[in-house]
């Protein structure tokens, strides 16, 4: 009798699910917002494991509202975006469904440049992409923002840098066109699914004075850029409601800062990533390099060109799409059905990549079957047959 209840119990034991870190996000009823971006943290409360919660903490949501407008947040909107974060913690939804954001116009210090923060004047939200602007890698690879010439409103296309003159423009003026610069570039990113992106923009000098009382400032285009570093823009200025629009030329040294993909641990190089080795963190980007979507998942079976420390960023060029099971090397098998799994071990008579399908031998009784690589050194089984037979 006592034989016939150990293999039951050796059953449960082996089908239990496996304890996840769990995170839990309670949702306030109002928030206000101090930034350019709100994220989770802005809008709930997150409780949970360390480096998961912070995780879900520092997602992005959207743009803030401007002064004295609202915007609201539901928790369908919530569980939407860190989905498309491919975040695979266990999240659990407390408080209120949909929060109200207030907009007090107060600047992020990754956001604004120049001088303290005066009071601003509502500016226009921009159209949109020029025709000749396009961002390098859509989809989030690269953060390098690339513009072309492109004719102006209503003056040539020609602009001496040594026209412009850095006492042109006073403090307020300053900070006032940096912001408008910074909207304009990030607009770039949210059309390439980059939200997460925060731009900050340093004007250096211009061609004409812009009062800071001006009705309406605004980018009609970049007459040429390479974000980041240096970039000339051509504004457009009313000066009143009444007053016909004009043209100023202005230079700025922009800076970008996104999520990016960092080692979480000492990583040596020829190494296969898993979700462990990486965590996601907000950097300051560099032009001309190519950033990897910030995304752990992404990163699974990928192997890595050069050894890394804690907190390094791994580039693109640094990590590519290598040999997730060698052959000859033992992998953990996953035998499943519908709610159960089995796990045991097996020797790898093939190689590949991530959904390839390889030869693996049990290891307790020699028999070869199919496998489909799910991860490094793990294989799920598909065909439980021996594939000379």
């Amino acid at each position: 009798m006592r034989g016939k209840l150990v293999i039951p119990l050796l059953l449960l034991i082996l089908l239990a699910p496996t304890a996840r870190a769990e995170v839990v996000v309670i949702i306030r009823r109002e928030a206000q917002s101090s930034g350019r971006y709100i994220r989770v943290c802005d809008i709930a409360r997150v409780d949970g494991d360390g480096d998961a919660a912070r995780e879900v903490a520092m997602t992005i949501l959207g743009p803030a509202p401007a002064r004295g407008e609202t915007h609201e947040f539901s928790r369908w909107d919530v569980e939407s975006r860190l989905y498309e974060m491919g975040l695979e913690t266990d999240i659990t939804f407390t408080g209120n469904d949909v929060v109200r954001v207030f907009g007090d116009g107060a600047s992020s210090p990754q956001y604004y440049a120049g001088s303290p923060q005066q009071e601003l004047l509502p500016l226009p939200r921009q159209s949109g992409l020029p025709a000749a602007a396009a961002v390098t890698a859509p989809g989030a690879r690269s953060p390098e923002l690339r513009v072309r010439p492109a004719q102006g409103v209503n003056e040539p296309r020609e602009q001496s840098q040594s026209s412009l003159r850095r006492d042109l423009l006073a403090p307020e003026a300053r900070t006032r066109v940096g912001l408008a610069i910074s909207s304009y570039i990030a607009d770039q990113y949210r059309e390439a699914k980059r939200p997460d992106i925060e731009i900050e923009s340093k004007v250096l000098a211009a061609d004409n004075d812009i009062p800071y009382s001006a009705y309406e400032v605004r980018v009609a285009e970049a007459v040429e850029a390479r974000i980041p570093g240096k970039a000339l823009m051509r504004l457009v200025v009313k000066d009143t409601a009444q007053s016909e629009p004009r043209t100023v030329t202005v230079s700025a040294d922009t800076q970008v800062y996104g999520l990016s993909l960092v080692a979480a641990r000492t990583v040596m190089k020829g190494e296969v990533l898993d979700k462990r080795d990486v965590a996601v963190t907000r950097v300051k980007m560099e032009s001309g390099k190519m950033y990897l979507p910030p995304n752990r998942a992404k990163a699974i079976g990928l192997e890595v060109q050069k050894s890394f420390r804690p907190g390094e960023v791994i580039l693109a060029q640094d990590a590519v799409m290598g040999a997730a099971v060698k052959r000859g090397h033992m992998v953990i098998v996953k035998n499943e059905g519908k709610g159960w799994e089995i796990l045991s071990k097996g020797k790898a008579l093939g190689e590949g990549s991530i959904d390839d399908i390889i030869t693996v031998e049990d290891s307790s009784n020699r028999t070869k079957f199919y496998a489909r690589i799910t991860g490094p050194n793990t294989v799920a089984v598909v065909l439980k047959k021996d594939p000379k037979k």
